[in-house]
């Protein structure tokens, strides 16, 4: 089931190569199959109803397995909290809301 998630359209969120970065908030992911020159991809595609722009990546299988990975080991990690444990994976971000 989802849980509302109240967030302002922007939020400071830690990248993988840039650390701490201004991140435009999705409500909406889209999933897809897309041809570029150099080959057939799956593309994730991030939005929000009232954001002028939205996000999209365009992702390998490695890539496609290893965010497969990372986001079972964030959801663990964020159920965990949810009960009062601590996390296994990762630290958590905190959203300043």
């Amino acid at each position: 089931m989802s849980r509302a998630r109240i967030l302002p359209p922007v939020v400071d969120m830690l990248t993988h190569e840039q650390g701490m970065k201004p991140c435009l908030v999705s409500t909406s992911t889209a999933f897809h199959t897309v041809a570029l020159n150099s080959g057939n991809f799956a593309a994730i595609v991030l939005n929000d109803p009232g954001a002028p722009i939205g996000a999209v990546a365009f992702l390998d299988r490695e890539e496609v397995e290893a965010h497969i990975t990372l986001l079972r080991n964030a959801i663990d990690d964020a159920e965990r909290l949810d009960r009062g444990q601590s996390p296994i994976h990762a630290s958590p971000s905190i959203v300043r809301q």
